[in-house]
């Protein structure tokens, strides 16, 4: 299983149970990876911090000088814009990686409320087939608000369907308290009208059960048949659909490099619906950039494994992943604060909308880097031993 199925592994614990940690644990962390040998590491952590001059930064450059190769995540502040960028993703010599997602096919059903009636994208699901069992049945459906704890007062929804809306909670949260609260599915409406569905699968988990989005109109539907005192709903029409592919992860942290300007992340891996490893030893979906780097530091020790001569040569080992990444040509979120040296990004119909692209569509670009990482013309570029030649 992996990406670098046969590679050693080495894992070191620098940050406490929730997240938190202390410089010094990061910095012992890589001395040990360097004293134990390790030939690739990857660092899906860092602070909101955009200073290639920091200390983790300058380590990490430093473990780059001593022939490891350094992959770093980018950072889950996109929203910020332009600048976004952590540390110690800002290192100059380290390869700092955003994130990308890549196309789903999940469930479809249709609800039908009263006289209205409403598409259903599977959203997360307990483990198992929990669906086949809804496919033409009729239940009572219980509307509580935005899915929170006071939103259930005086309600008994043991048994029954719960309809809720996004907003003040996390989806994983509104989805947990229902299957607390004893709901047999959940139908969550975005709140965002441009979205369409939610724009996320959310996966299999342990304290999910089926939970299916709507669009803002199709919630609407739907709560206005309830409020004319309609009180079930039938699913039907088992489907699929496919969507995502292409987009940049909103989250995904954006270059360039402050004080340097250099070009960050140079590289994007899937990092939206990654199946990982979770505590209590299960698993379950995630998104970050931290679900990205891990994709590339596998792909390096591919390449390492398939031409042991480019083992410590990080220079020709990061032109390799370079030369054979997927030019990005999907959509970016364009937002307020992506202003850079280049021009408007594709489709981004705002010329403040710029990132450090220079042109449109152009590459490498401050969002994307030089493109997706493609590991099956890495290693065909690795074997070839010539950099940039492909047969």
């Amino acid at each position: 299983m992996g990406i670098a199925p046969e590679a050693d592994l080495y894992s070191y614990r620098v940050l406490g149970p929730y997240g938190g940690g202390t410089t010094s644990n990061i910095l012992a962390g890589m001395d040990r990876a360097l004293k134990d040998g390790a030939n690739v590491v990857n660092m899906s952590l860092g602070a909101n911090l955009n200073n290639p001059h920091s200390p983790l930064s300058a380590a990490a450059d430093n473990l780059t000088l001593a022939g490891v190769t350094t992959v770093l995540a980018a950072g889950n502040d996109g929203q910020n814009g332009a600048f976004s960028l952590g540390s110690p993703a800002a290192s100059a010599l380290s390869i700092t990686v955003g994130a990308n997602d890549t196309p789903v096919t999940v469930p479809t059903l249709k609800a039908a409320v009263g006289s209205g009636t409403a598409d259903l994208r599977l959203l997360a699901q307990p483990f198992g087939d929990a669906l086949t069992p809804l496919v033409g049945t009729t239940s009572d459906i219980i509307d509580v608000g935005r899915g929170l704890s006071a939103d259930y007062s005086g309600k008994v929804v043991t048994g029954k369907v719960v309809f809720m809306r996004r907003g003040d909670s996390a989806l994983e949260n509104k989805i947990t308290l229902a299957k607390t609260k004893g709901a047999k599915a959940v139908l969550l409406a975005n709140n965002i009208a441009e979205e369409g569905f939610i724009p996320y699968y959310l996966g299999e988990g342990l304290n999910f059960l089926p939970t299916f989005t709507l669009t803002m109109a199709g919630g609407t539907a739907l709560t206005d048949q309830l409020a004319a005192g309609a009180t079930q709903v039938t699913l039907s029409d088992l489907g699929t659909t496919t969507f995502g592919g292409g987009i940049l992860a909103t989250f995904s942290s954006r270059g360039p490099a402050k004080l340097t300007n250099d070009i960050k992340p140079e590289i994007t891996a899937p990092g939206v619906s990654i199946l990982s490893a979770y505590p209590g030893g299960t698993y379950e979906y995630n998104d970050g950039t931290s679900m990205a780097g891990p994709h590339v530091a596998g792909v390096v020790a591919l390449l390492w494994s398939a031409n042991p001569d480019l083992i410590g040569d990080i220079e020709r080992t990061e032109q390799i992943l370079i030369d054979s990444a997927q030019p990005f040509t999907g959509t970016v979120n364009a937002l307020p604060l992506d202003v850079g040296a280049g021009t408007a990004l594709p489709g981004s119909g705002s010329a403040a909308a710029t990132c450090g692209a220079t042109g449109p569509g152009s590459t490498p670009s401050n969002y994307a880097g030089y493109g997706i990482v493609d590991a099956y013309r890495a290693v065909k570029m690795a074997l070839d031993r010539t950099v940039g030649s492909e047969q």
